[in-house]
């Protein structure tokens, strides 16, 4: 009997150590708050020093979660979480700091040891180095926009593009790619061609990145990010399409021509049976352009109310060498999904 107690006694020892849970206490010395997930199983076997490692992670940003998906954990600027029940080993953290009124967030990876003589141990994440910065709003961060915080929703067409930082993107085209293409040549017909045929697809802007807009009563901001550096000869198309207008047909279009040499960039709005105005301001620079559209001025032109309006977007090119123009398709979006500033904000604001 003696000796069969002793055999169950070293057992249960051996279960209880084998079952044994260890602690992590997690510090955030930083001033925004850091949302992370432990061990995502989405990531388990890839090793944190290949260089794969800062690929897969982006992968994992960049995507949807799936139902069920693990959500990310708080916590806040200045404080210190305790993770407890952790098996003994290594485990992988992944998270973001939402930096405020910023449309990307540094993401980083932490690797914790658990146990291994240690009941309980202590690590710090810092915001730097940075593994890379995620997009606020999109993928697994579609429920973070501007970190979380109210953004500065103060826009002015300056040329200076840090007004939009605080506005998250409204449409990417990120690895967006057409199938065809539009190529019209002066004294010629409009042809639809397969976009392989292009000579400017991707060049002088054509190729557009993201698109933030803005609608904020009197006003329509638009921004758009572009692949390539904006050239003279680019112009961007915003087609109103009204349910009242014939089939294939539209009556109001606007053009954002960007400056070229000493001409000022120039939003123009052209409605069927009237002359060209401007309808706002603009300006563009390298890869960005930006414009404040004259709101009341544009939903006057349209026959319908904007619930029953469409916006299409497109980019064109005009070589005057060849005297051929070519067009590309992006999106169609409802008016009434335009972003306002109470729905960023929860305030109004923005100025020209």
């Amino acid at each position: 009997m003696r000796a069969r107690a002793i055999c169950l006694a070293l057992i249960l020892t051996a279960a209880a150590a084998g079952a044994q849970s260890f602690t992590v206490l997690l510090n955030n010395p930083e001033g925004s708050d850091f949302h992370f997930v432990l061990d995502p199983p989405e990531l388990a076997g890839l090793d944190p020093d290949s260089n794969a490692f800062a690929n897969g992670v982006y992968a994992y940003f960049a995507e949807a979660p799936a139902a069920g998906a693990v959500r990310f954990e708080d916590l806040r600027a200045g404080t210190t979480r305790r993770l407890e029940k952790l098996a003994e080993g290594t485990h992988l953290l992944v998270g973001f700091f939402a930096t405020a009124n910023r449309a990307e967030f540094p993401v980083r990876a932490l690797l914790l040891k658990a146990g291994a003589g240690v009941t309980e141990r202590f690590y710090s994440v810092y915001a730097q180095p940075v593994l890379f910065k995620a997009k606020a709003g999109r993928g697994r961060l579609a429920a973070f926009a501007a970190g979380g915080a109210e953004p500065a929703v103060r826009i002015r067409i300056d040329n200076d593009y840090e007004d939009w930082e605080g506005i998250p993107v409204f449409r990417s085209f990120e690895d967006y790619r057409p199938r065809t293409f539009t190529r019209e040549r002066i004294g010629g017909g409009r042809l639809e061609l397969p976009i392989e045929q292009s000579r400017f697809w991707q060049k002088a802007g054509t190729g557009l990145s993201d698109l933030k807009m803005l609608d904020d009563g009197k006003n329509l901001f638009v921004f758009l990010s572009t692949r390539s550096a904006i050239a003279d000869g680019l112009s961007i198309y915003l087609y109103f399409r009204d349910a009242r207008d014939p089939e294939g047909e539209n009556r109001v279009t606007v053009e954002l021509v960007p400056p070229a040499g000493p001409k000022p960039g120039l939003p123009v709005m052209w409605v069927r049976d009237r002359k060209p105005a401007a309808v706002g301001t603009l300006a563009s620079q390298g890869f960005f352009l930006e414009a404040a559209l004259d709101r009341q001025a544009i939903y006057a032109a349209l026959e319908s109310a904007p619930g029953q309006v469409a916006l299409e977007l497109t980019s064109g090119y005009y070589d005057r060498g060849s005297l051929a123009y070519e067009e590309f398709y992006y999106a169609m979006v409802a008016l009434s999904d335009l972003p306002t500033p109470d729905m960023l904000s929860g305030t109004a604001g923005a100025t020209n």
